[in-house]
């Protein structure tokens, strides 16, 4: 039985290379921001000449496909996320049975506009 969670436990090499690769991105990024604040004029040159008139094209067309501003939808999503993230952990710190007493007074104090009931 051991040895069957053994081999569970294994993970395969593509799988291994693919994690390495997430855990290099912190450093590569962190190098890649020293490299461009020591040279701040070629990364302005780089950026503004070749990166961001890709991305301004992108942003562009995929704005242009619907009829409002995709930054606001941005912004309520990730309002909501925190709103969503917030309850989760903060709802499960507590027993099943004080988890509703807690949303229920959170609801009633919404409710109530403001003023605990």
């Amino acid at each position: 039985m051991s040895k069957k969670k053994a081999k569970s436990k294994k993970l395969s090499w593509s799988h291994q290379f693919r994690r390495l690769l997430w855990l290099l991105t912190v450093p590569l990024s962190l190098m890649l921001i020293k490299l461009a604040a020591s040279h701040p004029q070629r990364t302005e040159e780089i950026y503004s000449r070749s990166i961001y008139p890709v991305l301004r094209r992108i942003f562009i067309s995929v704005n242009s496909c619907v009829p409002f501003s995709l930054a606001e939808l941005l912004i309520f999503s990730a309002a909501a996320l925190i709103a969503i993230s917030t309850v989760v952990v903060y709802t499960s710190s507590f027993p099943a049975h004080k988890t509703r007493c807690v949303l229920q007074t959170c609801c009633n104090t919404c409710y109530s506009g403001g003023n605990a009931v």
